[in-house]
């Protein structure tokens, strides 16, 4: 399947043309399927990240998004993109502690 490229609206004058018929109005109760494309499980750390159908909350990647879209007619979509950031490196102390006990060699509050 080719490439699909989508680019979102940077301000909201998009979304000022929707009906209520592209969207249903989530509850408390509400499930979004936002963690995995329903076809071919990408998560929100690939590329293009995922988009959530306003209309049934169910989450598809780039590649599945443009079939989706002509198959239910559905207009309204969200983006959900995630980045992993790597956690810092912590110096470990010069004298790792062995025994879980207190003023004892290897313990805490050796001297």
């Amino acid at each position: 399947m080719a490439d699909v490229e989508v680019e979102a609206p940077l301000n909201f004058d998009a979304l000022q043309g929707l009906t209520t018929d592209a969207y249903n109005q989530p509850t408390k109760d509400t499930k979004i399927f936002k963690d995995e494309c329903m076809y071919c499980f990408n998560t929100p750390y690939f590329e293009g990240g995922l988009y959530v159908c306003l209309k049934t909350y169910c989450a598809f990647c780039p590649c599945h998004i443009a079939d989706y879209a002509a198959r239910t007619r559905s207009t309204a979509f969200v983006q959900v993109l995630s980045k992993k950031v790597p956690l810092e490196q912590h110096n470990e102390p010069e004298q790792k502690i062995s025994r879980l006990a207190v003023g004892v060699e290897g313990g805490f509050g050796e001297k």
